[in-house]
């Protein structure tokens, strides 16, 4: 299996994640977690580059309000189509204006809710095989002890739930490090067999909700 960068919740911050992928091993895959937009300034690019350089990525809850509010999917918990602007849905996308261009779409509503390689598991919140695959898989939320996962010998590695370090068990690592958070502002990648992490410090121009600079 070709070696691994795992990076989780970009949430629009483009410069940010070209500059962690500066920073990768060469011959890397690079694999997103879900969360690609919403927040940051430049959700449209994070999404025409992963869908251009065929980087496998799977889905996140931003992603799946997104596909709601255009009617793409359906689901047993929202009860508006203003749910995806509640949470910060349409931001950093200039290049949109018009709309979210269907190709656009059609790639997003494919993304799977987790990738297997061997014994490694990536999904967008660390949902197991025995929890039901639904739109409530997107959203679990399992506190600090995820005792939820079950000992199968499976490594999963998942975000979704911000944190100012990433957190590494013998069962997971979970790497959302809150990149377009003010409390937070680093993003993450997970390298795979290694076990190791690499962190980015949020650095968008000026016109971004943060103002960290590029640093290392």
């Amino acid at each position: 299996m070709k070696p691994l960068a795992i990076v989780t919740d970009v949430h629009g911050c483009f410069e940010t994640l070209m500059a962690l992928l500066d920073k990768l091993p060469d011959s890397r895959e690079v694999i997103l977690g879900g969360d690609l937009i919403d927040r940051g300034p430049r959700s449209d690019l994070v999404l025409l580059w992963a869908k251009q350089n065929d980087v496998r990525c799977v889905m996140g809850n931003h992603e799946h309000m997104m596909l709601y509010h255009y009617g793409k999917v359906k689901s047993r918990i929202y009860d508006t189509r203003q749910i995806w602007q509640y949470n910060g849905g349409g931001d950093g996308m200039p290049m949109f204006d018009d709309g979210i261009p269907p190709d656009v779409l059609n790639w997003v509503a494919n993304l799977p809710l987790d990738i297997r390689e061997s014994d490694l598991e990536i999904s967008h919140t660390g949902y197991s095989k025995v929890e039901p695959k639904s739109d409530m898989a997107l959203w679990m939320r399992h506190g600090h002890d995820c005792d939820h996962l079950p000992d199968d010998g499976v490594f999963r590695v998942f975000g979704h739930m911000q944190r100012k370090e990433p957190w590494i068990t013998d069962k997971f690592a979970m790497i959302d490090t809150g990149c377009a958070y003010p409390k937070y502002g680093n993003l993450t990648a997970f390298l795979w067999p290694e076990k190791e992490f690499i962190t980015q410090a949020n650095c968008e121009n000026k016109s971004s909700a943060l103002t960290h600079i590029c640093q290392g």
